[in-house]
């Protein structure tokens, strides 16, 4: 990625854009010039695992239901993922799944 430089104090930065889904080390490099003939560095490693979830639904919204409807929609995702299906504040469903891309 390269260096930045940053002032004393408190810092943050934004690594997403750098990052794919799965599973990533990250290591982060810090050295301090304090004006003597040698720099001061410590360095600091994660393990992070980037997941990108989302779900598509075919619900229409502008149509007036008087009656039962099917609802279905679709999760993806490479995680276990636990989806549940409220009507008002009443649960209705949960259903537990690894699958991605299938109802």
């Amino acid at each position: 990625m390269g260096n930045i430089d940053i002032t004393s104090g408190n810092n943050s930065f934004d690594i997403t854009p750098y990052l794919t889904a799965g599973s990533q080390d990250v290591k982060l490099k810090v050295t301090i010039d304090t004006g003597g003939e040698s720099l001061q560095t410590t360095t600091k490693s994660w393990r992070i695992n980037l997941i990108n979830m989302y779900f598509t639904w075919s619900y229409n919204d502008s149509q007036i239901n008087t009656g039962a409807f099917t609802d279905s929609w679709i999760p993806y995702g490479s995680i276990e993922k636990v989806t549940h299906t409220k009507l008002d504040t009443t649960e209705l469903d949960t259903v537990t799944t690894s699958i991605s891309g299938a109802q």
